[in-house]
C-alpha cells in the first residue's frame, strides 16, 4: 500500500486499496479476507493530509465456548505528513498523527500504520454478540458459562473448631 506522492498535483486525491495481508500475524487475531482501504489525500506546498477507512473482517477465538467467529470492523485513520528539513526538530516530536517526510520523499507507505490501526482496534474481550443472553456463535445460555457447581463438603479437620463456636 504505497501511493507515490512525487508527481501528485496539490488537491485532493483518492486511493483504493484491497489487500490480503498473508504475512499479518498478532496473536488472538486472524485477517481471513483481503481489508480494504479507502483513502483521501489532500496534498498542499507543505503537507500532505490523509484521511482513510479500513475495513475487513477479524475471525476471533470466543473467550467463552473457544469457538472461532468472524466479527467486522470499519476504523478510521488520519495522519497529516509535513514536509521537514531539519531533522533536529522532527526527533522531538512524539505525536502520532503527524509525521515528518523529507522532501525527497517519494512514496508514503500505509501498510505499517493499517496493521497498527487494525491491532489497536481489536476488542479486548472476545465474545460474539448476545440476544437475551444468547450467544449468537453456539447458541448457549451466556449465564451458563459462569455458574459454579458449589459442593458442601466438610473437612474433618474444621470439626473441633466447629465444636468451640458452639
Amino acid at each position: 500500500m504505497k501511493i507515490n506522492i512525487v508527481n501528485l498535483r496539490d488537491g485532493e486525491h483518492k486511493f483504493d486499496f484491497n489487500e490480503k495481508l498473508e504475512n499479518f500475524r498478532y496473536e488472538g487475531i486472524t485477517l481471513p479476507s483481503e481489508i480494504s482501504v479507502s483513502a483521501v489525500l489532500y496534498k498542499s506546498a507543505g503537507q500532505i493530509t490523509l484521511k482513510a477507512t479500513i475495513k475487513g473482517a477479524y475471525v476471533l477465538t470466543c473467550d467463552r465456548c473457544l469457538d472461532d467467529y468472524s466479527s467486522d470492523f470499519e476504523i478510521p485513520y488520519f495522519v497529516i505528513y509535513k514536509f521537514e528539513q531539519d531533522e533536529e526538530l522532527v526527533k522531538g516530536d512524539e505525536d502520532d498523527t503527524i509525521k515528518y517526510l523529507s522532501p525527497k520523499t517519494v512514496f508514503i507507505s500505509l501498510g505499517e500504520d493499517v496493521a497498527e490501526y487494525i491491532i489497536l482496534s481489536a476488542p479486548m474481550r472476545h465474545v460474539p454478540p448476545e440476544e437475551n443472553e444468547i450467544c449468537s456463535k453456539c447458541g448457549r445460555n451466556v449465564n451458563e458459562f459462569f455458574k459454579r457447581e458449589e459442593t458442601k463438603e466438610d473437612n474433618p479437620v474444621w470439626d473441633k473448631l466447629k465444636s468451640l463456636k458452639k
